[in-house]
C-alpha cells in the first residue's frame, strides 16, 4: 500500500477544464486482488472528501476481463455502425481506432446514440461479475452511496474490473471534467511499466485544484449573508405578557 501527492502534466492538449499544470495525489494497492481492497480504496477517497464536508456521489462500474471486452466489442461496434450518422466526427474516428471510448463522449448527440447501446455489464464472464457483486456489498457495508453507471469506461487500456469516478452532489456538471476523483482496478498496468507479469494493481487519483474550488465554493455559500428569521410576539393583557416572557426566554 502506497500514496503519492505532487505535480503532474498532461502531455496532450488539455481539454475543457483541464489544466496543463496541476496536483494530484492518490492512493495505490499492489500485488493484491481481492473485491475488499477495491472498495477499501473507495472508501478512503469518499471518506477524504466528506471530511472536506463536500456531499459526493461515487458512480461505479465493471469493465470485466480483456476476454470480456473483446466480446462486448463485437455488439458494440455493430451498434455503433447501425448509428454512424447520428455520431460525432470525434466518436466516428474513435469507431475505428477505440470506440469503447464513445460510451465517454460528452457530445449530446453521442450521449443519445450511447443511451440505446448494448451495456457492458450484460457481456461479463460470470466470474467478473461475482468479483463485482463482491465490491458492491463491500460498499452497502461500509454505507457508502454509490451509483451504477453503465457507461463509464476511464482508460481502457490497462483498466480492468472496478472503475470509478466520485462526483460533487451540488456541480450541475457532466463528465470527467466535474469528477473530483478516479480510480479503479488495473491488473495490466504493472507488467505494461515493465513489472512482473500478472501483478494486480488498485488505485484511485484525486485533482487537488477541483477538490479546492469545490471546497471555496462550500466556504463561500457558508459565509454568504442569509436572510434574517424572526418570530414576532403579540400578547394582550398582563396574563398573557407573562406567559410571552417565559417564551422568548426559553427561545432565546
Amino acid at each position: 500500500k502506497t500514496w503519492y501527492f505532487g505535480q503532474l502534466f498532461r502531455h496532450d492538449r488539455p481539454q475543457a477544464g483541464r489544466q496543463r499544470q496541476f496536483h494530484q495525489f492518490g492512493a495505490e494497492v499492489i500485488g493484491m486482488r481481492d473485491p475488499v481492497i477495491d472498495a477499501e480504496l473507495i472508501s478512503v477517497a469518499y471518506n477524504y472528501l466528506r471530511d472536506l464536508g463536500l456531499s459526493t456521489e461515487v458512480h461505479i462500474n465493471s469493465i470485466g476481463s480483456l476476454e470480456d471486452r473483446q466480446n462486448y466489442l463485437v455488439e458494440l461496434v455493430g451498434y455503433l455502425r447501425s448509428k454512424r450518422s447520428y455520431l460525432s466526427d470525434e466518436s466516428k474516428k474513435r469507431l475505428t481506432k477505440n470506440p469503447l471510448r464513445i460510451l465517454d463522449s460528452k457530445d449530446e448527440g453521442d450521449r443519445e446514440v450511447v443511451a440505446e447501446a448494448p451495456q457492458i455489464i450484460d457481456w461479463l464472464s460470470a466470474e467478473s461479475k461475482n468479483y463485482f457483486m463482491k465490491v458492491l456489498e463491500y460498499l452497502d457495508e461500509l454505507q457508502i452511496p454509490y451509483v451504477l453507471a453503465p457507461t463509464l469506461v476511464r482508460g481502457l487500456d490497462y483498466y480492468t474490473d472496478t472503475v470509478f469516478e466520485i462526483f460533487s452532489e451540488d456541480n450541475g456538471e457532466s463528465g470527467s471534467q466535474s469528477a473530483l476523483c478516479g480510480g479503479g482496478r488495473y491488473d495490466g498496468l504493472v507488467e505494461q511499466l515493465g513489472g512482473p507479469a500478472g501483478t494486480p494493481a488498485c488505485g484511485f487519483s484525486v485533482g487537488v485544484e477541483r477538490v479546492l474550488s469545490k471546497y471555496r465554493q462550500l466556504q463561500e455559500a457558508k459565509e454568504a449573508p442569509t436572510k434574517r428569521e424572526g418570530i414576532y410576539f403579540a400578547q394582550l393583557g398582563v396574563q398573557a405578557r407573562r406567559r410571552a416572557l417565559a417564551l422568548i426566554e426559553q427561545l432565546r
